[in-house]
């Protein structure tokens, strides 16, 4: 999942505004580097539908802008136990015993509910244009 934007700045620039832009989104960055004009954030949770994604967005400035969402769905799978046996609780006699328990599972995700992308990439890019009206750059 990836979205692209143009820009007619200077890289450096166009890192430096989408980093505040990503923060001002209360996104925290992880990794910043400058020298490759990329950065990433840290892991974020999000509900989409019945389910929750954990997600990081990537962003690579090349001829454009590149903002890769890296995504994770969260399962919670629930199972019960059940043991057979006698167990004496006082005077009454306990036959089966019952346990239940939650497993949660984190599988990769290819491709998240178009929704769910909107989720993400409405905010930055609402984010993206405020900076475009009051910096005057050029995004499109």
């Amino acid at each position: 999942m990836v979205h692209y934007s143009n820009y007619y700045i200077s890289k450096d620039n166009v890192l430096n505004e989408v980093r505040t832009a990503l923060q001002s989104l209360d996104y925290e960055i992880d990794m910043y580097a400058p020298e490759t004009y990329a950065l990433s954030t840290k892991p974020v949770t999000i509900k989409g539908g019945a389910s929750k994604y954990n997600y990081t967005l990537f962003v690579k400035i090349s001829d454009r802008i590149e903002i890769y969402i890296s995504a994770k769905i969260i399962i919670y799978k629930r199972n019960s136990q059940s043991n057979l046996g006698k167990k004496n609780i006082g005077r009454r006699l306990k036959i089966f015993e019952t346990k239940e328990y939650v497993q949660i599972i984190q599988k990769n995700e290819d491709k998240m509910h178009r929704s769910v992308q909107k989720k993400i990439f409405k905010p930055i890019q609402k984010e993206l244009n405020k900076i475009k009206r009051k910096n005057k750059i050029s995004f499109y």
